[in-house]
């Protein structure tokens, strides 16, 4: 009796621990893959540290359907320090911001962005309709939405570009913004903030 009494109390503490914890919807779970070892980021998490390596970068988005003019896409700007990053908050409008405002996605190539460009006036406009431009991959599908994985091999700042092997920032800054209602706004839950941190070496 005693055992079964420590046991069912062991159960409703751990239930109580773990219905407190933050969850993730499938589709908000943000991750980086780097040495083919996928690691997800928490949903209260602003900083990682890795490798001063290649690595990638893992998310969720619904398929861009360009016939129906449903531009489904995960929008990524990358800055050297933090002044501009930390500006950049829920609740404003896209024009209000120097990043994601209209005509502020940077070109790719057929083969997608041959770097992360760290630039606080633009962004990386990601996502996977049909293949063919090279943005992301499609890593699976989950129902409605899409998991894709950007790859980042080479940073580009102020018209110089570097491996990632190669660089000597200490740290850039990431904001990472999926408007899942398509409006002009950034609304709760669509904006990930990021410093990442690379070790030495």
């Amino acid at each position: 009796m005693k055992r079964f009494f420590i046991l069912l109390v062991a159960i409703v503490t751990g239930f109580a621990f773990w219905s407190f914890l933050p969850k993730q919807k499938p589709h908000e779970v943000l991750s980086y893959v780097q040495h083919g070892k996928e690691t997800v980021i928490a949903e209260n998490q602003s900083e990682i540290l890795i490798d001063r390596e290649d690595f990638g970068l893992r998310f969720f988005s619904k398929r861009y359907n360009s016939v129906n003019k449903e531009y489904y896409s995960v929008q990524i700007a990358a800055f050297r320090n933090k002044d501009s990053w930390e500006l950049i908050q829920e609740g404003q409008k896209l024009n209000e911001t120097a990043c994601f405002g209209r005509g502020m996605g940077m070109a790719a190539g057929q083969a997608g962005y041959e770097a992360l460009f760290i630039r606080k006036n633009g962004h990386h406009y990601l996502f996977y309709e049909d293949g063919e431009s090279g943005r992301v991959e499609l890593l699976e599908e989950r129902g409605e939405y899409l998991k894709l994985e950007f790859q980042i091999s080479q940073f580009s700042y102020n018209g110089k570009t570097v491996a990632v092997g190669q660089s000597k920032y200490p740290e850039i800054y990431l904001a990472i913004l999926t408007n899942r209602n398509l409006n002009d706004k950034i609304d709760k839950g669509e904006l990930r903030k990021l410093k990442v941190r690379f070790k030495n070496g």
